[in-house]
């Protein structure tokens, strides 16, 4: 009888670069929890096999949001999955940001741009006063797609527009696949400079409880605090406003949330936030001691009360 399915995706498990789950799935085996890795795509899964199934690594979510959610909606009519398919719909879109900024969170100047607008980027940026901006997706994760521009860059308009209408492409160093993005819904935000000099900070919740933290600092020449594009890693020890900023952008999900990863810039007077990653994250066990433990042992909790 397996007790846990610990969720990944065909991509990743053909990678082979995910090296933080079996490090989760150690702990569960030392709690007496039976643990198995499978994939979200792999159709002959029997998911009412299992008390619970945990998202790790599901990164091929980004290119099929809808399939992905559809997925988590059949798992949850015979098992719960962490996070629930709710939190999912939430999170999956970046909008989430502007849902941040009208509840009060701090969060950089954001504008949210319809996929095929009919509207050049000269004319959205002429209606605010950023002289930089930073383009996103509003579907991906791994800084896919994230560039920043002067406002009279040369490539803005031609960026913009793959975003946006014709789709883009990506390369990274673990790979020497060409990654197809779709085009999307564009996020154009004001580009926050502290970011080069206080990095991004990223604070863990297990359970609603606060865990740990860690700082990435982007490396020289580039302003992506992402460990994929070379930023360091190292813990961090997160300030009572830090942590009470999590809680808060928590709360504007409106649902029941048992692992998060909150990204933010540790700015005064209060931090930036710039990422709720409620789907798959990556926890930086290695960082912070005894971490692992404490989310198999939410895990365990959970586990106990079925």
């Amino acid at each position: 009888m397996v007790d846990v399915f610990l969720v990944s995706c065909d991509f990743i498990e053909e990678l082979g670069i995910d090296t933080e789950t079996s490090i989760l799935r150690e702990a569960l085996e030392r709690r007496g929890i039976n643990a198995s890795l499978v994939t979200w795509e792999d159709e002959s899964v029997d998911w009412g096999e299992a008390a619970l199934a945990v998202n790790r690594i599901v990164t091929t979510y980004m290119f099929l949001p809808e399939e992905f959610l559809d997925w988590a909606k059949k798992v949850e009519k015979t098992t719960p999955l962490w996070n629930p398919s709710p939190v999912l719909e939430w999170n999956i879109h970046k909008k989430y940001l502007l849902e941040l900024q009208e509840k009060g969170v701090s969060v950089p100047e954001t504008m949210l741009i319809e996929q095929n607008t009919d509207h050049t980027i000269e004319e959205i940026l002429d209606a605010v006063p950023w002289d930089n901006v930073v383009l996103k997706s509003s579907v991906g994760e791994g800084s896919a797609g994230l560039r920043r521009f002067k406002k009279d860059s040369p490539d803005l308009e031609e960026h913009f527009w793959r975003l946006n209408r014709d789709g883009y492409q990506q390369v990274y160093d673990f790979s020497d696949r060409v990654f197809e993005y779709p085009a999307r819904d564009t996020l154009i935000q004001r580009y926050v400079p502290e970011i080069l000099t206080r990095g991004e900070v990223s604070l863990f919740y297990f359970g609603g409880n606060y865990s740990h933290a860690v700082l990435k600092m982007p490396r020289r020449g580039d302003f992506r605090a992402h460990s994929v594009w070379g930023a360091e890693v190292t813990h961090y020890s997160a300030s009572e406003r830090d942590v009470q900023t999590g809680f808060d952008s928590l709360d504007v999900v409106g649902h029941g949330v048992e692992f998060a990863r909150i990204d933010m810039i540790p700015v005064k007077p209060e931090p930036t936030v710039i990422e709720v990653e409620l789907i798959d994250p990556y926890f930086f066990f290695e960082f912070a001691s005894g971490t692992v433990d404490l989310y198999a042992d939410h895990i365990q909790r959970y586990l106990s009360k079925t």
